[in-house]
């Protein structure tokens, strides 16, 4: 799969990304559906949504075993350097740990966001599912919750 999706990516570059809920968009738009109908209703008032169904999205450590110029091309399109850069300069905020880093071989990566990076939103979707919140679910769950909470005191 990763093969495929590596294949079609095309015009990549400085200022480009291609990644792979662009490149799969028919895969991708079957993770936001099913995101949608794993999002619930608490049963009291007021009805805060939340997921019945938790996970996280993660690299999978096969990565390293691919050629090099696979590996940086694949790093590329999903990683923001200059976010990783600014997050780890001293004082770093994320990978300042050397027995997580060092020992244990684990690192904390800034993924490419498609806005301005500043929507936490879609970003906890990306880092949960690996896609884009394109329908925008979870800002549409959070409106929802705050309307409906807004008379709670």
């Amino acid at each position: 799969m990763l093969a495929t999706l590596l294949s079609r990516i095309e015009g990549g570059g400085p200022g480009v990304k291609r990644v792979p809920s662009y490149v799969a968009p028919d895969l991708a738009a079957d993770i936001r559906r099913h995101a949608a109908a794993t999002l619930r209703h608490r049963k009291a008032n007021p009805p805060i949504p939340f997921f019945a169904e938790l996970s996280t999205f993660a690299l999978p450590a096969e990565i390293e075993d691919l050629p090099q110029a696979v590996t940086e091309q694949l790093f590329e399109e999903l990683l923001d350097k200059d976010a990783q850069q600014q997050l780890e300069a001293d004082p770093p905020v994320i990978n300042w740990s050397l027995e997580l880093t060092v020992h244990l071989g684990s690192r904390l990566y800034a993924l490419w966001n498609r806005s301005a990076g500043d929507c936490l939103l879609d970003s906890l979707m990306q880092a949960t599912l690996g896609v884009f919140d394109r329908d925008n679910l979870l800002r549409r769950a959070l409106s929802d919750s705050l309307t409906q909470a807004g008379h709670v005191e």
